[in-house]
């Protein structure tokens, strides 16, 4: 059941892989950093330890101000390069982000943009799953909040 050319959009709530075996519980060495421009978020997927990954889908959500999020995934991702595509879920277009290949990566960058609507002030936080291979995957890996200005 692994998509070797990204995530289906059968993924999109909880964007849980249907590899037929449980994420991993352990820390994760990923991490997903998002940096503010003028009117756009860069999110960065990388690893804190040199360990490559081959496989994510992320998307971006309100915060209910913990840890917890509670939208459906908002905004449009813009990818920079053929190894990152969009998918659609919740009936919105390009809110969602994947890999196109199962080769080894070590970083992804790709660009956010809100919604033009969503306020100045408001708590975001990019939430994903990072896939290392088949059998390793780790699930609801968070970004810090980060403040729309």
């Amino acid at each position: 059941e692994c998509h070797p050319g990204g995530a289906p959009e059968t993924v999109c709530k909880g964007l849980v892989p249907n590899h037929l075996v449980p994420s991993q519980t352990a820390a994760s060495p990923y991490v997903l950093v998002g940096q503010q421009n003028s009117d756009s978020i860069e999110l960065i997927i990388e690893s804190s330890q040199n360990t490559p990954f081959r496989g994510f889908a992320v998307q971006a959500h309100l915060t209910n101000g913990s840890n917890g999020f509670n939208s459906a995934a908002l905004g449009k991702f813009v990818p920079k390069d053929s190894n990152i595509h969009t998918i659609n879920c919740f009936g919105q277009q390009e809110n969602t982000i994947t890999h196109s290949d199962r080769s080894d990566k070590h970083r992804v960058s790709v660009v956010w943009v809100p919604p033009e609507d969503l306020p100045k002030g408001t708590h975001i936080l990019f939430v994903g799953t990072i896939v290392k291979d088949k059998k390793t995957f780790w699930t609801n890996q968070t970004s810090q909040h980060i403040i729309i200005s």
